[in-house]
């Protein structure tokens, strides 16, 4: 059966927004035993926001996010920092995945797909040969 990858494309809605992954350890997130936490921002095949957001796409640093009362679970007992984190970005028919490189797994790659509907679109992974303090995380 033909893939309907097309029909869904320029018609479809997607999200986009910042994420942390959340487990107990690096080990059982490799397993696929975690949940993805974060913000979704719907978005046309362009990547322009469909609803009305307070901030500009993509202003929205992990920091100042994590910081928000929908996050009190967590920012209570961890800094922002702690767990993997990364974000996702459309633009063009395009889905950019920012993440550290050792998340990169299809276990964690396929539930961000899911997490924010961007099946469909074609999927960038990004990640910096030197990815410096911005994506390493003190989950061990």
């Amino acid at each position: 059966m033909e893939d309907n990858k097309n029909d869904i494309k320029e018609d479809g809605l997607f999200y986009e927004g910042a994420f942390w992954i959340i487990a107990d350890s690096v080990i059982d997130i490799l397993k696929g035993k975690f949940e993805l936490l974060g913000e979704k921002i719907l978005v046309n095949y362009e990547g322009d926001p469909v609803e009305i957001v307070k901030t500009k796409r993509g202003d929205v640093p992990h920091k100042k996010l994590w910081q928000q009362e929908a996050y009190n679970t967590w920012n209570k007992k961890y800094d922002y920092k702690f767990f993997p984190r990364g974000r996702v970005s459309v633009y063009k028919g395009n889905a950019f995945v920012n993440i550290h490189s050792k998340m990169n797994t299809p276990k964690i790659i396929d539930s961000i797909t899911e997490y924010y509907k961007i099946r469909g679109l074609d999927l960038n992974i990004v990640y910096p040969n030197n990815q410096g303090d911005h994506y390493e995380f003190g989950l061990e």
